[in-house]
């Protein structure tokens, strides 16, 4: 009772915990008072009743008692101080044992022994039925003691005379109790195990069908995140534990000619659809993949030629340390921001930028062996060996054509290819890269010219190619921006245009067109801008509407061989205002204007409609 009276001051209020210690301690609390009572009866059985008996009693045992109740408190005292989050849960359990042994304490010294010393001799009843009750009692106490005295005490003396041989019976009882006990504890542990193994297999099946539901069925919870030079949705298997990962994007679009359409036509278009495929062996060997399709068929049709299936990437990683790992397979040319990320909502406008088509030949891909890593949590970079272009693909409209895609490439002539991004602080994206490698391949291509000018050899020059671009980002509290600067150098791109031109009795190929020739420099640079709208208007919607303007220039012949003239057509502007809606982090709707301006000759104005997602 004082215990529960002292616990509301303490802060304890009575439940499970509590209840269990008060179970906990209920047998030690009332043993005291037996072995007080016990002392005290013992006494006054031996002739010294009242206050004295109870006294010499009490006193006989006072120390027993409180060496055991003391010793008990102090065996609960370190409960008081568990460390985390048991400290809160078990504190209660020392504090009721200590109030409760305490006031057990009081009560069987101070209290119990005055009752005791004022008992008295059991009186007959003046009932009958009470003396029958009275009489079975003592008959049932006699019969104990007599037991006790009679049977017992003899026994006892008995064993304690023969203690060798009752210490070899106890020995082997406890060998035998032990073996049988063994023997029922390693079955019982055996079905527990099993049942334990089936518990655990049933949970991994568990586990591993929620996942599979969840990452298949279910859409995304959170934005998708870049990692290792992959996009949001083709760095999925990044996050995976273990096994298969599977991603993807598509997008559409639709095209409005405005102007100077010269004899082109309005489009509509599912431009890709593209599924990303990834697989992990262990923690840190894992395989990617990109196989895109194009224009929603393989066949040609009334209205356009053939639509492909591709491989973009395909490669194995061996993620070793933060700062080094290792890449092989079909990889992505790391330059600029378009090549490795293209994902629909992964830039502005419906269209991807042309500096980055015509100068860096988006989507660059080829076979190759690289490292890839991370510094001090600010500094990427990538570094590849690759095969290099295949000069016979160059023209007047840039390096498009000289992408082997990774197709039974020649390999004659390697390439170097490396990126570097700087990011000292989470909104600003500092960076560049640099191609460079021959294109020749060492190719000499006979030609038979048909009639009048007979059968004979072009050798394609060794063209060696270097590739360079700067770029920036800066993105904050809704505002982006983003730029970037590309340049490509062509070497022995005079005697390359002789080799690619028509065929005829000085030479060439005949994969230029008559007066066409291949730039020895090529240049492009674009900016945009951007500014995130809904957090002015709605600033707890997670929508996104972001209104754009980028303006680019390039000209794929600013430096021209020597004996032919340049294209001003290929110098080219393109102003492109429009907007970008996400309803949500994985779905874009784009809308833009278009107005590209050459140098020389019209280009069609655009309206743009497009639809992407990425998951």
């Amino acid at each position: 009772m004082g215990g529960f009276v002292f616990l509301q001051y303490l802060g304890i209020s009575l439940n499970i915990m509590t209840l269990f210690a008060f179970l906990l301690i209920l047998g030690i609390v009332v043993d005291d008072a037996i072995i007080v009572g016990e002392s005290i009866y013992s006494q006054q059985i031996a002739g010294q009743t009242g206050a004295k008996g109870a006294l010499v009693g009490t006193y006989n045992v006072v120390k027993p008692v409180m060496y055991a109740v003391i010793s008990t408190m102090i065996f609960f005292v370190p409960m008081l101080f568990l460390p985390g989050a048991m400290a809160e849960t078990a504190y209660s359990i020392p504090v009721v044992v200590i109030l409760a042994l305490t006031f057990s304490l009081i009560e069987c010294l101070l209290i119990l022994p005055p009752h005791l010393a004022a008992m008295r001799p059991v009186r007959p009843s003046r009932f009958a039925a009470l003396r029958r009750l009275e009489a079975i009692r003592q008959r049932f106490a006699t019969g104990m003691t007599d037991f006790a005295c009679k049977v017992y005490r003899p026994f006892l003396a008995r064993c304690l005379q023969a203690n060798i041989l009752v210490t070899a019976v106890f020995l082997v009882a406890l060998g035998v109790a032990s073996r049988a006990g063994a023997e029922a504890t390693e079955a019982s542990l055996a079905q527990e195990d099993r049942i334990a193994e089936l518990e655990r297999t049933v949970a991994v099946l568990a586990d591993e069908l929620e996942r599979t539901r969840r990452e298949l069925a279910l859409p995304e919870e959170h934005a998708l995140v870049s990692q290792y030079g992959r996009a949001d949705g083709a760095s999925r298997i990044y996050g995976v534990t273990r096994g298969l990962s599977i991603g993807g994007y598509g997008e559409g679009h639709y095209s409005k000619l405005v102007s100077d359409d010269g004899g082109n036509r309005d489009r509509a278009d599912l431009l890709r659809l593209v599924l990303y495929t990834g697989y992990k062996f262990t923690d840190n060997i894992l395989f990617n993949a990109e196989i895109e399709f194009e224009h929603a068929t393989t066949s040609s049709t009334e209205s356009s030629g053939d639509g492909s299936v591709s491989v973009e990437f395909a490669h194995l990683d061996f993620l070793l340390r933060d700062w080094f790992n290792v890449r092989a397979g079909l990889v992505l040319v790391p330059m600029g921001f378009i090549n490795e990320i293209h994902e629909p909502t992964a830039y502005f406008g419906v269209n991807r930028p042309e500096v980055e088509r015509q100068i860096i030949p988006a989507t660059w891909r080829e076979n190759g062996v690289g490292v890839l890593g991370t510094f001090f949590e600010q500094l990427d970079y990538e570094a590849y060996v690759i095969n290099g272009f295949n000069a016979k693909g160059f023209d007047s409209s840039g390096l498009r054509g000289g992408r082997q895609k990774g197709n039974r490439a020649l390999a004659e002539h390697l390439a170097f290819v490396g990126k570097l991004n700087w990011t000292p602080f989470p909104q600003l994206e500092i960076g560049g890269s640099v191609y460079h490698g021959n294109s020749g391949q060492n190719q000499s291509v006979d030609v038979s010219a048909g009639a009048g000018f007979g059968a004979y050899t072009v050798d394609v020059p060794d063209t060696p190619t270097t590739v360079w671009e700067l770029h920036a980002q800066y993105e904050d509290r809704g505002l982006h921006l983003r730029s970037l600067f590309t340049m490509a150098e062509i070497g022995d791109h005079g005697d390359l245009t002789r080799a690619l031109a028509p065929v005829g009795p000085d030479g060439g190929t005949g994969g230029l067109d008559a007066g066409e020739g291949v730039g020895g420099e090529m240049l492009g640079v674009y900016g945009e801008v951007a500014y995130e709208l809904m957090p002015l208007f709605f600033p707890d919607s997670e929508k996104s509407l972001e209104p754009f303007f980028r303006y680019e220039y390039y000209d794929t012949q600013r430096e021209m061989p020597s004996g032919f003239s340049k294209d001003e057509s290929k110098e080219i502007q393109v102003y492109t205002l429009g907007f970008s809606f996400q309803p949500t982090a994985n779905v874009v709707i784009k809308a833009d204007y278009r107005n590209r301006v050459a140098e020389s000759g019209g280009l069609p104005d655009e309206f743009n409609l497009g639809l992407g997602f990425v998951f």
